[in-house]
């Protein structure tokens, strides 16, 4: 969550996860983050949700789950955790409470 919008992101040498609110003061950097970044990255914006809304339900449930999904994938080696962030169909994706965009995860 946050976001820096300096290019700095063009340092990442690891997949990413960009998790914002459509409210979130920092959005606008979070998109450009995402832009910037050559390194494989998801990012989710929570509809409706705002900077805060990090710590309060219901989204704080939302995304404690992809939080959890994205770190218990690789970390673990939790391949059936990858369907819910790669791909048009991802279960994120198919979300109504996310908007999602992806780049280079496979």
């Amino acid at each position: 969550s946050g976001g820096a919008g300096d290019g700095s992101i063009r340092n990442l040498h690891a997949p990413a996860a960009f998790l914002c609110g459509t409210f979130d003061i920092a959005v606008t950097n979070c998109a450009i983050d995402f832009e910037q970044a050559t390194t494989p990255v998801f990012y989710g914006v929570f509809n409706d949700g705002d900077h805060l809304g990090v710590r309060t339900p219901p989204y704080s449930d939302r995304i404690a789950a992809v939080v959890t999904g994205w770190l218990r994938w690789p970390l673990m080696n939790a391949q059936a955790l990858k369907s819910m962030f790669v791909g048009g169909q991802c279960t994120v994706c198919m979300d109504t409470n996310w908007t999602v965009q992806q780049k280079n995860l496979q």
